[in-house]
């Protein structure tokens, strides 16, 4: 019930930004203050009365947006397999696919990059076979991903990242205002690892939910941003030759 909830409000939310609505406009509509729309979205709670009084602002009926939530459970959550590693093997297929999961649009990414117009058209094309995207006129295009689409667990992407990428990622500093270290360690029971891994995945949906927040803004104003966040039980292995078999008494 939970994700059901978050997904009308994402939906209510895309609705009402596509129409020019914002907080302000919305809260004259409702007679309510601006902060009243802000908390009411943020913390996601509304009774039935005050949801058909947002839909009745968009000219759309509870059912209608029901039953766009109902086409939104087809999107896609993740690839197969095999489709990742068809990504994999295309350098250039790869980038596109990254570059319309982040919402570019064809024009943007002919504009950043070296790729063709001829060549762009025919990855476009193998994406919209892959049910990732819906071809659309005038060389646009519709995702067709879940917005908590991921890639598979140690699949061929993950595995490309680790082995291709990631030492490029953490080739910095971490000195500029967009950039972020952290490095912690220390002693945890298995309740307190599950309550801090909680709070990272709450953390990793608020950079997802941010992306989302951000399509509008004109892409040379984004940057590409990656957020890796891992944990687990470990002492690293130099300190192994110092460790007795057993504990002593």
């Amino acid at each position: 019930m939970p994700d059901q909830i978050a997904d009308l409000f994402l939906l209510l939310k895309k609705q009402l930004k596509a129409q020019g609505y914002t907080y302000k406009t919305l809260a004259q509509k409702l007679n309510l203050s601006e902060a009243s729309v802000k908390r009411l979205f943020s913390q996601q709670d509304a009774n039935l009365s005050r949801l058909q009084s947002i839909c009745d602002c968009l000219n759309l009926s509870l059912s209608e947006v029901f039953e766009q939530l109902e086409k939104d459970k087809k999107l896609i959550v993740h690839l197969t397999e095999n489709q990742e590693k068809e990504l994999v093997s295309e350098l250039e297929l790869l980038l596109v696919a990254i570059c319309v999961l982040n919402h570019w649009t064809f024009a943007d990414i002919l504009r950043f990059y070296t790729i063709s117009e001829h060549d762009l058209i025919r990855y476009v094309a193998r994406l919209d076979k892959m049910k990732i995207i819906e071809l659309q006129t005038r060389n646009r295009f519709k995702r067709l991903i879940a917005h908590d689409f991921h890639w598979i667990a140690d699949g061929p992407i993950q595995r490309f990242f680790q082995e291709t990428i990631q030492d490029d990622f953490f080739d910095c500093h971490f000195e500029r205002p967009t950039e972020l270290y952290l490095v912690r360690s220390g002693m945890l029971s298995e309740q307190d690892n599950q309550i801090i891994q909680q709070s990272l995945h709450n953390a990793a949906n608020e950079f997802v939910k941010r992306c989302r927040d951000t399509v509008d803004v004109p892409i040379d104003k984004r940057q590409g941003t990656a957020l890796i966040i891992a944990m687990r039980p470990w002492v690293p292995r130099i300190f192994d030759r110092l460790k007795r078999e057993q504990p002593a008494d």
